[in-house]
């Protein structure tokens, strides 16, 4: 949660002590007894996603080191609200360990820069419902 959000300028961005917020409120509407998950942002690579959109040689509006703030503000809501029953999938921290594996990089696990290729969807599904399983049997 929160790729498009961290953007560095146009429509889509929106300021981090706004996207904590915004996190908050999302999950105070959610009933307690729906399981709540929250997915650090992925780790961007500003200049494929700039390539992959035609616009190549612009300064792209992605960052790794600026997305690295919402994923932190991702982990420290899910942290305040951990007694709530909320769980996080760390996304970010999972594509960093896998890209410090020699031969292995962060192409390999996005499209164009930006989404998640088919390479990753069964491990974040599998991992959001380890997740709540996991909270489920905590709150037990």
């Amino acid at each position: 949660m929160g790729a498009n959000d961290a953007t560095l300028f146009g429509a889509q961005h929106v300021p981090l002590d706004e996207y904590s917020s915004k996190l908050g409120q999302i999950l105070d509407l959610l009933p307690a007894s729906v399981p709540k998950v929250l997915i650090t942002p992925p780790i961007p690579q500003g200049e494929v996603w700039a390539a992959s959109k035609g616009i190549a040689g612009l300064e792209p509006n992605r960052s790794e080191a600026n997305t690295a703030r919402y994923a932190q503000a991702c982990r420290e809501v899910a942290r305040r609200r951990a007694t709530c029953g909320v769980e996080l999938v760390d996304l970010w921290q999972a594509m960093d360990d896998y890209r410090s594996v020699e031969g292995q990089q962060l192409g390999d696990l996005l499209t164009d820069g930006l989404h998640l290729s088919e390479r990753v969807r069964p491990w974040l599904l599998a991992s959001a419902f380890c997740a709540t399983a996991v909270g489920a049997f905590d709150s037990s």
